[in-house]
């Protein structure tokens, strides 16, 4: 009978990785789409900002409120991005140096090309929690399989 168990703990365990590893791919997919949506908002903000100002300068009216408000909301869109990039190197399991912005190994001490040590603050900012739903990472929302591993 122990043999018959450790068989079927061994499956399970394949299973798990296989399983983990096609979440990934799926975690990874969801980024990228939402990655994609945010630049193309990033971009039509910018193509607003634009028309806000060029109108702004034909009427000879003052719109500094309003590129405000627009700089404001780019800016926030910026840093779901860099949230979204820096969750997309952590499932790729690389980080970027901040001397010279190369990618690098996640576990890597020092970069490939410059030579600067990878500070370890990098690898920590990149482990924010991706949604379960809709894979943002932006949601409060705690990864499907964390609430599953403390129900265990």
């Amino acid at each position: 009978m122990s043999f018959f168990d450790d068989v079927v703990s061994k499956a399970k365990k394949a299973a798990d990785t296989v399983g983990k590893g096609a979440g990934n791919v799926i975690d990874s997919g969801k980024l990228k789409v939402n990655e994609a949506e945010l630049k193309g908002e990033v971009k039509k903000s910018y193509e607003a900002l634009g028309k806000l100002v060029y109108e702004a300068k034909l009427d000879g009216s003052d719109a500094s409120a309003q590129v405000d408000e627009a700089v404001s909301a780019i800016n926030e869109l910026k840093q779901k991005l860099a949230d979204i990039e820096a969750q997309l190197l952590k499932l790729a399991k690389k980080a970027v140096c901040k001397n010279c912005g190369e990618i690098n190994p996640i576990d890597a001490s020092f970069c490939a090309k410059c030579g600067a040590k990878i500070e370890k603050e990098v690898v920590e900012a990149a482990e924010a929690e991706v949604c379960a739903d809709c894979g943002c990472g932006c949601c409060e929302e705690a990864p499907a399989e964390d609430t599953e591993e403390k129900a265990e």
